[in-house]
């Protein structure tokens, strides 16, 4: 749609910006499935299945969760590569690259819960929402891009992601699945806790290796301090 609506060029730099998306986005997707099958398997037994479902949530949450921030703060780095893009384009193409990530951000709390409605038997559901999530983003983009230029359909796709979220949770309700609001809670902060360091980091002009990585060492000590990682001994 930006293609047409704005030329190949606009579409070009987009592309550039979601192409990051899809990279990122491929770890939750190889992740998913491994625990699909474990879903399916154990959907009788819900105290089993609850606990298996915290321990996906915290393996696809806390990567995407930091990954996330590191976007929203240092994302421009991506992209030091396209030499021949102006310094405009490049501007246009971060902000771009770090509404997208808003996407992400919302994947990395939920994606999980469509898994597990896949699993234990919401496909139609599933269907229904995805056809609806894709007529709202066309009618989205339809509005956004000729207001936004390309940002307009990053914004689109945020705003898709979290409309398909909502439903997640609404049918899991409806299916009287208990969602376990600690752990939304225990990765709320750890969102807050990275906020805070990368905004400190910029403030006192640290460079990026180094926050990056000071960043990685901060996820895995609120990982092993908070106790979160003891999900993942048990399973």
């Amino acid at each position: 749609m930006i293609e047409r609506i704005m030329g190949a060029k606009a579409s070009g730099l987009y592309a550039a910006a979601y192409r990051w998306l899809d990279a990122f986005m491929m770890y939750v997707w190889i992740i998913l499935p491994m625990f699909f099958a474990r879903f399916s398997f154990i959907k009788s037994d819900r105290e089993e299945l609850k606990k298996l479902v915290k321990s996906a949530q915290l393996i696809t949450a806390v990567p995407m969760i930091f990954i996330s921030f590191w976007v929203w703060f240092h994302g421009e780095h991506l992209f030091i590569f396209l030499t021949n893009s102006t310094p405009e384009e490049i501007i246009e193409m971060t902000y771009c690259l770090k509404v997208l990530f808003i996407a992400v951000f919302i994947h990395a709390y939920f994606a999980v819960f469509g898994t597990l409605l896949t699993a234990i038997g919401g496909e139609v559901f599933l269907n229904r929402m995805m056809f609806f999530t894709i007529a709202l983003n066309i009618g989205l983009n339809f509005y956004f891009i000729p207001a936004f230029g390309i940002a307009g359909g990053a914004w689109a796709t945020a705003i898709s992601t979290f409309f398909l979220s909502v439903a997640y949770i609404f049918k899991l309700m409806q299916l009287k699945f208990h969602i376990d609001v600690s752990m939304f809670f225990k990765l709320g902060i750890l969102a807050l806790l990275l906020f805070c360091f990368f905004y400190i980091s910029a403030i006192l002009a640290l460079s990026w290796p180094i926050s990056s990585f000071a960043g990685a060492v901060l996820t895995f000590f609120f990982v092993f301090s908070s106790g979160l990682y003891k999900l993942l001994l048990k399973h």
